[in-house]
């Protein structure tokens, strides 16, 4: 008799494997796919884009705006994924997603109203990239920092001074943003 449930619950991991097992797996294959084809596409389509755009710039301006950018796409649509992905996983690891999902809004709408400043920070994220106030490699001075961008993203701005220290700007801090990299009219 104790045979025969060891068989069953063999049976039935075995199944569970063939069904919901091969769909998390083809979920994470096909988000990992798109993921890497998205990670091919940016830098090439903002090449392109840019060029046509922007053709009378010099060439390391023009990679250092693709590269700029491309980072910030990049790692927007990974994020997009990763949440895309575990909420196709979840159903099928028997966790129902309709309860989390309203309770997700419901603290979204919540934390959206107590965290003003991370969307401030991420529209002038956003400005700051679309404008191309300054890129990765730049020295600037911004909210009162001056030093060379080693990262810029949404959220924040990362500089390295002279001395060697880091420091982390958010992007709704950077009010007057002084390129000393640019000459004028570029």
């Amino acid at each position: 008799m104790d045979s025969d449930v060891g068989i069953l619950d063999a049976d039935r991991v075995v199944d569970w494997f063939l069904t919901h097992g091969l769909r998390v797996t083809i979920i994470v294959l096909a988000l990992a796919v798109v993921g890497f084809v998205v990670s091919r596409l940016v830098p090439r389509a903002l090449g392109v884009a840019l060029r046509a755009r922007l053709g009378g710039r010099p060439r390391e301006e023009l990679e250092g705006r693709v590269h700029t950018l491309s980072v910030a796409v990049q790692r927007t649509v990974w994020a997009i994924l990763l949440l895309a992905g575990l909420l196709m996983a979840l159903p099928e690891v028997g966790v129902r997603v309709g309860p989390i999902l309203a309770s997700v809004g419901i603290v979204g709408l919540a934390v959206a109203i107590a965290a003003q400043s991370i969307v401030r920070d991420t529209l002038n994220g956003f400005l700051i990239l679309s404008e191309d106030q300054y890129r990765i490699g730049d020295v600037v001075t911004v909210a009162g920092v001056s030093g060379t961008v080693e990262d810029v993203s949404l959220r924040r701005t990362v500089l390295r001074d002279k001395d060697g220290t880091l420091h982390w700007v958010p992007n709704s801090s950077v009010v007057v943003a002084s390129n000393h990299s640019r000459a004028v009219g570029k």
